[in-house]
């Protein structure tokens, strides 16, 4: 009755996921304090989208039982908003998307990280150094979507992969390296 599965959801369509966060969150309060509004935030993308695209909403498995009441059918009677069941993987949603928005989350790292378009609103995040990833001060900004989804190719699909993967290399060299049991040769106390 919430919600849908990926396969409900119309084929030739553009889609824009938007995975809702746990509320209070550091994620949000911290390091997006502006962007809090999470119902705001999806009816913005209902807005901005073109006519052939959808928003695909997920809840936070933490968060289940905690929204205000009347949140997810004031989410599904948006305009073109699909509300995903949660028992759905975020490695079945991210091949299946055009675009990821959100406010702070390791969904969103995931996604940039696979080369996906992704939007967030955390202006601190190390994500922002990819081409491909977007910093949005405010709902008003979601007007890029339209050109996001509007103006997509091959080739940006490639280079985002290329970027995303020199992104996880230099992070990988950059590494502190330990050499075997770190706590047990730098620590005073003994852990089991």
């Amino acid at each position: 009755k919430y919600s849908c599965t990926l396969s409900k959801i119309p084929k030739n369509y553009k889609k824009v996921f938007f995975p809702l966060q746990q509320d209070p969150e550091k994620t949000t309060y911290v390091y997006a304090p502006y962007s809090t509004n999470q119902y705001e935030i999806i009816r913005e993308l209902s807005l901005s989208v073109p006519s052939n695209a959808v928003i695909l909403v997920k809840e936070h498995l933490w968060a289940l039982g905690r929204r205000e009441n009347g949140m997810y059918s004031r989410i599904r009677n948006l305009p073109n908003v699909y509300i995903l069941g949660i028992d759905i993987e975020s490695k079945d949603i991210i091949p299946e998307v055009d675009l990821v928005c959100s406010i702070s989350s390791s969904f969103a790292h995931e996604a940039a990280m696979l080369g996906k378009r992704t939007l967030i609103f955390d202006k601190n995040t190390p994500l922002n150094v990819l081409p491909h990833v977007s910093t949005i001060n405010s709902t008003g900004d979601l007007s890029i979507v339209r050109n996001i989804l509007d103006n997509e190719s091959d080739t940006d699909r490639h280079d985002r992969v290329i970027n995303s993967a020199r992104y996880i290399n230099t992070i990988y060299e950059n590494m502190s390296k330990f050499d075997g049991d770190v706590f047990s040769k730098t620590s005073k106390y003994n852990y089991p």
